[in-house]
């Protein structure tokens, strides 16, 4: 895969429009909600309440980023100190897998991880989008939230800035009193851990997110650099990258309809589908017969992986289940189960989950 100089990579942007529903309804590694919950004081407990596990061949490969925001506001809620979050991207920005990570350690300089970290920030938190700008001796990067955050803005922004301090003191060996961190929410009495969860000033009620360095330090060069390996992770996060921004018409139906059916399961029709992609319905079904499927194909693929993840969840009935995919009772989600799986949901979450 041919990939154009790092310093010539602009900000990718969605080819749909994406709303809070869309955005919520996304997935991530599941490995995400595990390193989160080694947060909470109860860490088996809250994660058998997402229907995963510390360990279990069975567990979903994905969460929704809504699962992930549940768990977010949980940990948060659990600890006293407000400060843990940042604790927590201390612990684990040299430990994360993947690679975004390999691209950040075997860049030829700071400037290229960095730049690299904006462009590909999505790959982790896909309710960001990163930015970069050189303005004269100032170097800015700049994180904006892809939805409304709430109260989960301090800990949803700020892990990835203090991930970004880390790398560039690791790699520099710079101080970072000559960067400032600019947030565009107001400081509470809650959260006074600012000056020692950053190296730098932190200035409140911005107009944006913005990290803001010496130009110079972009220049330095970084002594892990391996061209090989650089290479390879940016052709690899570019490919992770293309699967968040889908442009053919059956990978953004599927990202449409994940997003309704958790939400109003029972409304998900063609016709609404076709207006949020800017299409008519004959255009539609058009361009998803051509590709060997059609919307009630996607809708009844996102119904069998939605129940089979709420069937994870040992506190749901079948009834609830049921309802939640679109069905009007346990009945008749029970005959499609079946249809779809050769078995019932009783009888598959008894050999299959639990």
């Amino acid at each position: 895969m041919a990939i154009a100089p790092i310093d010539k990579i602009i900000v990718i942007k969605c080819h749909m429009d994406m709303d809070a529903r869309s955005l919520e309804a996304m997935r991530m590694p599941a490995t995400y909600l595990r390193l989160l919950a080694r947060e909470h004081p109860r860490p088996q407990q809250i994660l058998t309440r997402f229907g995963v596990f510390e360990s279990a061949p069975s567990d979903p490969d994905t969460i929704s980023v809504a699962e992930f925001f549940a768990l977010v506001r949980a940990v948060d809620s659990s600890r006293p100190d407000r400060g843990w979050h940042l604790d927590m991207a201390r612990r684990t920005a040299d430990h994360f897998h993947g690679p975004l990570t390999f691209a950040l350690m075997s860049a030829p300089t700071i400037g290229d991880g960095v730049r690299a970290f904006a462009r590909y920030v999505r790959i982790r938190g896909p309710y960001l989008r990163g930015a970069t700008q050189q303005t004269g001796f100032k170097f800015k990067i700049e994180f904006a939230e892809l939805g409304d955050f709430d109260d989960l803005r301090p800990v949803l922004l700020e892990i990835p800035f203090r991930i970004l301090q880390d790398y560039v003191s690791m790699i520099g060996d710079v101080n970072l009193e000559a960067a400032s961190l600019s947030l565009k929410y107001p400081s509470t009495r809650k959260r006074r851990y600012y000056r020692q969860g950053f190296d730098c000033p932190v200035l409140f009620e911005q107009s944006a997110n913005v990290l803001t360095m010496p130009a110079a330090w972009m220049a330095i060069p970084n002594p892990q650099y391996d061209e090989t390996t650089w290479l390879n992770a940016r052709a690899q996060c570019e490919v992770a990258l293309s699967d968040l921004t889908p442009t053919d018409t059956v990978t953004r139906t599927r990202v449409y309809v994940d997003a309704v059916l958790p939400r109003d399961p029972r409304k998900l029709c063609i016709d609404d589908a076709a207006r949020n992609l800017g299409l008519s319905v004959r255009t539609l079904i058009r361009r998803l017969r051509k590709d060997g499927t059609s919307f009630q194909a996607v809708r009844d693929k996102a119904r069998q992986d939605l129940a089979l993840r709420l069937l994870r969840k040992p506190n749901l009935t079948v009834e609830e289940i049921a309802l939640a995919v679109g069905f009007s009772g346990a009945a008749n989600f029970s005959r499609a189960f079946k249809r779809w799986f050769g078995s019932s949901p009783v009888r598959y979450r008894r050999e299959h989950i639990s």
